[in-house]
């Protein structure tokens, strides 16, 4: 059975900056995952420039980041909506001129399906104050 293939939208940040992530995940049936389709979600940061040094480890709240109906608002730019929302800390980018990968596990709540990923790399631009 193929993974759910997520659409993760993200552009250049800046070092020493948050960086949220908005995306529309979807389940191994097509359809937006929502809240009770997942049990829990683990997010590591990884400094693609250094070797691949962990900068985070995060745990988010599944009900804290996934929404059961697609958003629309100022933040997403496309017609559909986003489901997923998180926020990562300003300390996972410590570098700038350096790519960084962003790697969700999600495990789904169903015994009859597999774990997934969500991926996506980010740029982190210099700022001249840091």
């Amino acid at each position: 059975m193929p993974s759910p293939i997520p659409t993760l939208d993200l552009h250049y940040i800046w070092e020493d900056s948050g960086c949220l992530v908005l995306g529309r995940i979807v389940g191994y049936d097509g359809s937006l995952i929502q809240q009770l389709d997942i049990t829990s979600i683990s997010c590591q940061v990884r400094d693609a420039d250094n070797n691949r040094a962990l900068t985070a480890t995060l745990t988010p709240v599944v009900a804290d980041v996934v929404y059961n109906a697609a958003q629309n608002d100022d933040s997403w730019p496309y017609d559909d909506g986003y489901n997923f929302r998180h926020l990562l800390p300003a300390t996972a980018f410590p570098t700038g001129g350096h790519k960084y990968r962003i790697e969700y596990l999600l495990d789904p709540a169903s015994a009859d399906e597999e774990n997934f990923h969500a991926v996506l790399e980010v740029y982190a631009r210099d700022l001249y104050r840091s």
